[in-house]
């Protein structure tokens, strides 16, 4: 499932890889905190474990592309439910 966000774009991350994509609270914890003031992805990780203990965020980024950070709800990937995609519309360079 692909959802077109609407955060700002701050951190040049475009893509968040959600998992599991199945636990609407977990989901929209993390776009909720991309979208207003996380300044990294061991923010957002430290941010979500406050909550989830176990969180844990990836970057993967590609030379010319944006970053793609995976968000694990159990600190790993889990066969629970499938993950969310989560695609933030370009709004200017992404950040090295």
């Amino acid at each position: 499932m692909v959802v077109q966000w609407a955060g700002r774009d701050h951190l040049g991350v475009r893509v968040l890889m959600i998992n599991p994509g199945n636990d609407p609270t977990f989901v929209r914890l993390a776009e909720d905190l991309v979208a207003h003031g996380v300044t990294s992805a061991g923010d957002l990780e430290s941010r979500l474990r406050e909550q989830y203990p176990q969180a844990a965020v990836r970057v993967r980024s590609l030379e010319g592309d944006e970053a793609t950070w995976y968000v694990y709800r159990e600190g790993r990937w889990s066969t629970d439910g499938l993950a969310r995609r989560i695609v933030r519309p370009r709004q200017g360079p992404p950040l090295l």
